[in-house]
């Protein structure tokens, strides 16, 4: 009998290292971190362990839960939660009664419409303390410049799949963002 494969994204194997190191410290007081479209999985299978002071739990939409549980199965860890079910803006922000102290996302908004997002943001003003930390991390655009070929060759590959993805403008965007909360 074969054996299921499990989903692989190579940009976590590039970025686990840069972005474990970027978020240490920063998480170092934090207890409950929830991941906002964790793909397939591989960030907290990665993260989870070396930040074993907290429970991070996973949400995805239902179609990439299978791939997260291979990776589970394949290396159990005792402080990741989940897969739980979450679309921003079209289901119910996960689990209000568990006080999670930190939104993370990594590479999403890219993959969304912007009305997505906004309902991303408009979830958390409603789910989460105000005292939660949101990390976004993935690329971006400033100012309406990309910070390499690549993720300008990201963009064109993106719109070819769906108009309504994109790198995000973080100077353009700023203020939608900024009034929400």
């Amino acid at each position: 009998m074969d054996q299921e494969e499990k989903p692989h994204a190579p940009s976590c194997d590039r970025n686990q290292e840069p972005l474990l190191e970027a978020l240490t410290p920063i998480l170092k007081k934090r207890r409950n971190l929830l991941e906002i479209g964790s793909g397939t999985g591989q960030h907290a299978v990665f993260m989870a362990p070396k930040l074993n002071h907290m429970t991070w739990t996973l949400s995805d939409l239902e179609d990439r839960h299978r791939g997260i549980s291979l990776w589970l199965r394949e290396k159990p860890i005792l402080n990741i939660r989940g897969p739980i079910h979450y679309e921003a803006g079209l289901t119910e922000f996960p689990s209000p009664s568990i006080d999670y102290d930190v939104i993370f996302t990594s590479n999403t908004l890219h993959i969304m419409p912007w009305e997505r997002c906004l309902d991303l943001f408009n979830d958390l003003q409603k789910g989460v303390k105000k005292e939660t930390l949101f990390i976004i991390y993935g690329a971006f655009k400033y100012e309406g410049d990309f910070t390499s070929e690549s993720n300008r060759n990201f963009e064109v590959w993106l719109k070819e799949r769906d108009p309504n993805f994109g790198i995000r403008d973080l100077s353009c965007k700023r203020r939608t963002v900024q009034s929400l909360f």
